[in-house]
């Protein structure tokens, strides 16, 4: 029977705790010192540093299938990692306006703050490490803040996964035959235009340029190097071993987002402190199916099924456009059943990491009139939560925009930028808007 495992170690650690102090004298004719009145002790839960993580899974009648030299393990689990750091910080110092004693004796009265041990940005920070009875981190916002964001990524991942899933060969033959004439054309045409920029630049005719650059990029880019790529494939395909084998189809989505609160404090009754915290939020969705199935010359060489239904979608012109911003490509591909492939394994994995950096914007005496300001108190302090999930299964196909439409990447502006200039400028070889 299934049964549930819970592990977790703690190497947090106390960091000394802090101290307050006042310049003082017993009488008004002895010397000042520096007198404690208050110590926090060296054992404040709140503060420690370290780290501490859990992990829980699930043990018994999970799926485990170990076939050749493939092993995968699909059993429901989850873990979270926290670390807090030390931070930094300065002892701040007031001096007190009134002067005590009379003269010649009269003095001013001092207070200041010490770490024994624990800095001002760490007691400030409000990072904890809180933990249930069973010994489990409670994590907190972390997820609920972008429980909508991680669905709609396992949802994306889910229907890559299952696009690729039964094409046995990363090329499509079906496509690059049917687009075989366009392609020799397009050798002829690379030509020309690789004249016409000649031509453009003696003229000093930019709008002529940006129009023969542009489609030389695009021709290129969708032209000629996918079809240097798909002989690659075919010549790698005719050495592929046939028979019984294994393939895994993998999908990743990535996403990221920064946020900030602030967090107002006072220390010692003496300052108010102005925090504020910045939150930067990596998302990571993984999808993974494990597939076994006879492999034949025909899917080595990318001639199975599910590429021949798909091919009319990818012939479309501008569909690998749409398919920046919907994934249309991947759903009509998931959505083509399968013949002779067993699926031993599949899931979807979900990591979230949270950096969080606090840092004292500014601070003010909570009593101005009392107290002039010697040493501002400045600190800082970051903790990092990792938080892991596998799940088995996977998420039936789902028609949607895209999560990420990588403008980030370069690649991708050029594209855009050229096509853009096609369009409004030019009009390029019909064969790179089928590509």
């Amino acid at each position: 029977m299934p049964s549930n495992r819970l592990r977790y170690k703690d190497t947090t650690t106390y960091t000394g705790g802090i101290a307050y102090d006042q310049y003082v004298k017993s009488t008004c004719t002895a010397s000042a010192v520096w007198t404690q009145y208050y110590n926090s002790g060296a054992s404040v839960p709140n503060w420690r540093v370290g780290e501490y993580r859990h992990m829980d899974d699930v043990i018994g009648n999970a799926p485990r299938p170990y076939l050749g030299k493939i092993g995968f393990t699909a059993n429901a689990m989850s873990s979270v990692f926290r670390k807090i750091y030390e931070g930094s910080g300065n002892d701040w110092q007031v001096k007190v306006k009134v002067q005590d004693c009379s003269s010649p004796d009269n003095y001013n009265r001092f207070y200041r703050r010490r770490g024994l041990g624990t800095t001002l940005g760490r007691v400030h920070s409000g990072f904890d490490f809180p933990v249930d009875p069973s010994g489990r981190l409670v994590i907190g916002s972390y997820l609920t803040d972008n429980a909508s964001v991680i669905e709609s990524l396992k949802s994306f991942v889910s229907t890559e996964v299952l696009d690729k899933r039964g094409r046995g060969s990363q090329t499509n033959l079906y496509e690059s035959l049917a687009e075989l004439d366009k392609s020799f054309a397009l050798l002829g045409a690379y030509f020309h235009t690789a004249k016409k920029i000649i031509a453009d630049v003696k003229r000093k005719d930019p709008r002529a340029l940006a129009k023969d650059a542009s489609a030389a990029y695009l021709m290129t880019r969708y032209g000629l190097l996918p079809t240097v790529m798909d002989i690659q494939h075919v010549i790698k395909a005719l050495e592929v071993k046939l028979g019984s084998m294994i393939q895994s189809s993998r999908a990743n989505s990535p996403y990221a987002t920064t946020n900030s609160y602030t967090r107002n404090t006072t220390d010692g009754g003496t300052f108010s402190i102005n925090g504020i915290v910045n939150r930067t939020t990596d998302i990571n969705v993984r999808g993974w199916s494990l597939d076994q199935f006879e492999m034949t010359r025909a899917l080595s060489l990318g001639l199975g099924s599910k590429n021949l239904l798909t091919v009319p979608w990818e012939l479309t012109r501008l569909s690998f456009v749409i398919d920046w911003f919907v994934n249309v490509g991947s759903f009509i591909g998931s959505a083509v059943p399968l013949l002779g492939f067993t699926q031993l394994s599949s899931g979807l994995s979900v990591s979230v990491t949270t950096l969080e950096q606090y840092s004292i914007a500014s601070s003010s005496l909570v009593q101005p009139s009392l107290f002039d300001v010697v040493t501002a108190p400045i600190g800082q302090c970051e903790s990092i939560t990792k938080y892991y999930v596998r799940l088995p299964g996977l998420l039936a196909p789902t028609l949607m925009i895209k999560p990420d439409f990588k403008f980030g990447s370069f690649l991708r502006c050029a594209d855009a930028y050229s096509l853009l200039i096609q369009l409004f400028v030019g009009r390029t070889t019909d064969a790179i808007w089928r590509r």
